[in-house]
């Protein structure tokens, strides 16, 4: 389904994207792309598409947030490292990857850039969002 995916963005000209997140549901698979620019994926630029798992066929596609707000960004350079984001963590959350992220802030126009680190505790797969400045956690995402 991924690669479907990806085939169908790149017929509609929507390149470099990476998925982020894909789940699959009786016969159909959801799909969030976002694109990434200087290694950090770009989360207010969005794509999600869900395919039919039996044929492929392209059952949703929402670019609304892509064809809004997708820009080149002048990024900051983060000023924390990512093993700082390990520091005072719950010892039993499990890190598989750290990335940087642009996220949107929830309560105004603004973006953050922070650090994504997806993992697991008890079974339960999460993406915590750490602002690479500041260390703050921002948001806790269950996936």
């Amino acid at each position: 389904a991924e690669l479907l995916a990806q085939e169908i963005l790149q017929r509609l000209h929507i390149p470099d994207m990476v998925c982020v997140e894909a789940k699959k549901e009786d016969c159909t698979a959801s799909l969030v792309f976002v694109p990434q620019q200087d290694n950090v994926y770009l989360y207010p630029d969005m794509i999600k598409l869900q395919l039919s798992l039996d044929d492929g066929t392209l059952l949703s596609f929402d670019q609304t947030s892509y064809q809004t707000r997708h820009h080149k960004r002048l990024l900051s350079v983060p000023q924390l490292h990512p093993e700082v984001m390990m520091e005072n963590r719950n010892p039993n959350f499990s890190v598989s990857s750290i990335n940087l992220a642009l996220i949107p802030d929830l309560d105004s126009n603004q973006e953050h850039l922070a650090y994504e680190l997806r993992g697991s505790i008890l079974n339960q797969s999460f993406a915590i969002f750490s602002d690479a400045h500041t260390g703050q956690e921002l948001r806790i995402v269950r996936l």
